[in-house]
Formats: C-alpha cells, sequence, structure tokens
C-alpha cells in the first residue's frame, strides 16, 4: 500500500544552510491527489510508420513552428503563414528549414480563444485550418502537425501548458530569446552548427550533494548523476573525456575549469535558487530564478559563465526552475499552508511566466548551446525513486542522456520516453479516480492518486529549450553512419 510520505523536499535554493521542504497535509493532499483535469492532449496509437522518426525532415514526420496569434489584425494570411509578423531570424527560418515542396514551412498560432489541444494554421492562399494536436502527424495535409514543433514565444505569450501538452504527442522545443541572440541560434542551426566544435567525447558531469539525510541532492545524485557517470565512463569513446564533479568538486570554478574544455554533454543537478522571497523583491527573483547553486552556495549564472562559448554543447539541468516557472502553481493544496516550502513555491508562482536566465543567456550567444533541458517547476524527492521497492524512476532521463543522444539522435525524440510517460501516468490517475466512483476503498486509492499525480506533473515540467531537432555532434564511430 502506498503511503503519504510525511515530508516532501524540493531541489530549491532561498540561502546558506536552508533546506527547503514542507509538512504533507495528509488530509488536504489526498483531496488534491484528485481535484483536477485530464490535460488536453495525449497520444494517438496508430500502426507502425515506415521512416525512422529521427528523421525530422521527412513528410512523415517534419518540422515547424508555432507562434502566438498577432494582436494586430493588419496581417494577411499569407502574412502569417511566411511569418512576417515575426522577427527576421524566424523568418529564415520559415523560408529555409525545410526543402521544396514545404516551404514556407508549417507556421501555428497558438489562440487562446481556441481549446488548449487545437493550433491554427493559415496558407498562402488564403484559407486556414485548426487542426487538433496529436492527430494527424506529418506534413501531408492541411490538418497536418509536424511531429517536430519549435514554438518561438515567451510563455506568457504561448504558455508552458501548451508545451506540456504538445510534448506528449510531438517533440517540442523553445526559444525565447531577444533579436540577437535569436539571430545567433537561428544563424547556427541553419549552418547545423557549422561554426561550433563542442567534442563529443568530452563530457561533464557536476553533481552537488550536500550530504544531509533530508536534503534532495543526494538522491538526485544518485538516480542521476552517477548512473549518466557510469554509463558514460563505460564507453570506449568517451570514458576517458568525462570529467565527474562531485563532493569539494561541486564548485563553480571547477565547472567553469570543465566546461572550457569544449564538453558536447553537460548534466549538472543541484539545486536552484529560489531568494529572495519577499514580494518586495520579486524583480530580483525574476532576474536570477533557476541559476545552478554549488556545494558552498555560489551561483553558476551568467556572470559565472562570462566568455565561455557554449559551441553547440548540450546541456541537462536538473535544478528547480532551471528552465522557467508558470504564473501560478500545479502543487496548490499538496503541501502544507504556512511551511516554507510552500511559501516559496507560492512565491515563484507569484511570478509571471517567464524562461529562466542562465538558458536565455547560453541559448542566445554567437557559438550557443544546441538544447537546455530544465524543469519550470521544483522536482521532489517522492518522485526519484518507487515508494514500494525503492527502485530509482529515472531510467527513461539517462538512457536519453546516453543511450538515446549519442545516436546521436534530435533532443526531442531522445526524450520521447520521459515525455511519453506523462500521458500514461494520467492515465492511471483517470483509473485510480475511476475506482473511487465505483466505491473502491479511498483509504487505499487516495495516496496511490497522489503519488501518481504528483510525478505526471512533477515529469510534464521538465522542457526542451533550443530547436527538437538538435543532436550532438557524432562520435567517431557514428560519422557518415
Amino acid at each position: 500500500m502506498i503511503v503519504l510520505p510525511a515530508k516532501l523536499s524540493i531541489n530549491a535554493w532561498t540561502g546558506p544552510g536552508t533546506q527547503v521542504s514542507a509538512e504533507v497535509n495528509a488530509e488536504d493532499a489526498l483531496r488534491w491527489s484528485v481535484r483536477a483535469k485530464f490535460p488536453a492532449a495525449g497520444r494517438k496509437l496508430g500502426p507502425e510508420i515506415e521512416a525512422p522518426e529521427q528523421q525530422w525532415w521527412h513528410e512523415q514526420h517534419g518540422w515547424g513552428v508555432v507562434l502566438p496569434e498577432p494582436a494586430d489584425g493588419a496581417w494577411s494570411h499569407e502574412d502569417k503563414a511566411w511569418a512576417r509578423d515575426a522577427p527576421p531570424a524566424v523568418q529564415r527560418l520559415v523560408q529555409h528549414r525545410l526543402g521544396e515542396p514545404y516551404r514556407p514551412a508549417p507556421v501555428f498560432r497558438f489562440d487562446p480563444a481556441l481549446p488548449d489541444n487545437y493550433l491554427r494554421r493559415y496558407f498562402p492562399d488564403g484559407t486556414k485550418s485548426e487542426p487538433k494536436i496529436g492527430q494527424d502527424i506529418g506534413l501531408s495535409g492541411k490538418n497536418s502537425v509536424p511531429r517536430y514543433l519549435l514554438i518561438v514565444a515567451d510563455p506568457e505569450a504561448v504558455p508552458w501548458r501548451i508545451q506540456y501538452a504538445l510534448a506528449q504527442s510531438h517533440h517540442v522545443g523553445r526559444l525565447d530569446l531577444d533579436d540577437e541572440g535569436l539571430s545567433n541560434y537561428v544563424d547556427a542551426l541553419l549552418s547545423d552548427w557549422a561554426d561550433c566544435d563542442a567534442d563529443p567525447q568530452s563530457a561533464t558531469v557536476w553533481s552537488v550533494d550536500l550530504q544531509l539525510d533530508a536534503d534532495i541532492t543526494r538522491e538526485m545524485r544518485r538516480t542521476i548523476a552517477h548512473p549518466v557517470y557510469k554509463l558514460l565512463n563505460g564507453d570506449t569513446e568517451i570514458g576517458a573525456g568525462v570529467d565527474y564533479l562531485s563532493d569539494d568538486r561541486a564548485v563553480v570554478t571547477e565547472l567553469v575549469s570543465s566546461l572550457r574544455r569544449g564538453p558536447a554533454l553537460v548534466v549538472t543537478t543541484s539545486h536552484g535558487k529560489t531568494s529572495p522571497i519577499d514580494e518586495a523583491r520579486r524583480d530580483e527573483l525574476a532576474a536570477s530564478l533557476g541559476v545552478l547553486v554549488d556545494c558552498q552556495d555560489h551561483f553558476v549564472d551568467g556572470a559565472a559563465l562570462d566568455g565561455w562559448d557554449p559551441n553547440g554543447a548540450i546541456w541537462y539541468a536538473h535544478a528547480c526552475c532551471s528552465a522557467g516557472c508558470d504564473h501560478g502553481t500545479k502543487y496548490k493544496g499538496l503541501l502544507t499552508a504556512g511551511d516554507y516550502a510552500t511559501t516559496v513555491v507560492e512565491a515563484v508562482a507569484a511570478l509571471p511566466a517567464q524562461v529562466a536566465p542562465l538558458p536565455a543567456s547560453l541559448l542566445g550567444r554567437p557559438k550557443p548551446l544546441r538544447a537546455f533541458i530544465g524543469q519550470v517547476e521544483p522536482t521532489f524527492d517522492w518522485t526519484l525513486r518507487d515508494e514500494l521497492n525503492r527502485q530509482p524512476l529515472t531510467t527513461a532521463i539517462t538512457k536519453a542522456l546516453y543511450n538515446r543522444l549519442y545516436q546521436p539522435w534530435p533532443v526531442g525524440f531522445a526524450f520521447d520516453p520521459y515525455f511519453r510517460s506523462v500521458g500514461e501516468l494520467y492515465t492511471q490517475w483517470v483509473k485510480l479516480k475511476d475506482r473511487i466512483d465505483e466505491g473502491a476503498d479511498e483509504r487505499i486509492i487516495l495516496p496511490d492518486a497522489a503519488r501518481v499525480r504528483l510525478t505526471a506533473v512533477d515529469r510534464e515540467s521538465l522542457v526542451v529549450l533550443g530547436d527538437p531537432t538538435a543532436t550532438l555532434p557524432p562520435l567517431p564511430s557514428k560519422r557518415g553512419v
């Protein structure tokens, strides 16, 4: 039988020596476990298709852009089909990303007037369609939606919930950059990262472990960082080039030194900064949200990485708000009101939805990151291991970072099993709610429902920033394959 934990810890940092955890009010948490609607999107089941899914350019899969519907009604259908209302870099992407006859590349619009599982598309001939996501995949028809989608908008204009919904049936990334940063990223993407020379035989794994029994950093090291290190270290092409930084080496200076070696893959686990939390300093909180915190309470922020060229690396950062935050939180009602962790979650939820400053800086540099994978909300220790047998629940992450990225497969496709599990978890959750409606014992069902819902919410808040087709540079054994 699943038993609710008495306390939950999150990977948020608010100051030296603080442990951000909260008592779980059992009665409130059990009600929270079944007090929500099923998310909008799901995965369509069907026969296997012939083209390998990693071939994003194939018409059975395809690539496209998601933009907000312009507020200015002066734009024609043709203008919106060519993204003429978007920055010049986006227009170049739409013009050149796909070959004939798929130009312009599909441009979809988010309109809050539509249900969350629908998008709108305009065509140069003056027509439009409103396809349902997760249904017809590819480039073949007016109601088709490509498998690979790049959202180019801040999460106030195209909300995080749309990215979450799309990720259950598509491979999705996001860019929220100023014009210069967007131009830098698009130049690198269209040139296939020609000026970037990240070394696929070099990797950095940096993991803070504060060695406190109640702190989540130890679990993140044991379930994510160390397993990834073991996989990389055991690879004959990568092993000698892996830099594993933990214990007293999990500091900013060691990380910066390791990054200057030019690794193609960077994996970090740590707390993410979520302070100050007082209302009068919310601008300061937003400006430093999610930056990584080392074992000495120093910050891995844009200033610490000043002068470092990402050179087309891919960075996975398991830390609170490492990718950004949403306005509001799905965790309301789970944690005890007034507890410290609850106060932290509420302070972050009071901010406007945003992409965190660290990935925005790194994705917009002249030699940018290919992709950054991080979290929009905190992650909880309860979702890292199975409650009954203590088995790690992070296999999909470790396999994505090694087995799939080094094929090399597109980052969106590499993490597909992880995102696909979100829909499976919500399906389990609905079945548990149905059992309650059928008269099952709530004392048995509600704790399991709480665990399943918490895991689903936790997992769906992991997002890809950058283009979902980005791949690691190939290892020598994969070149020309």
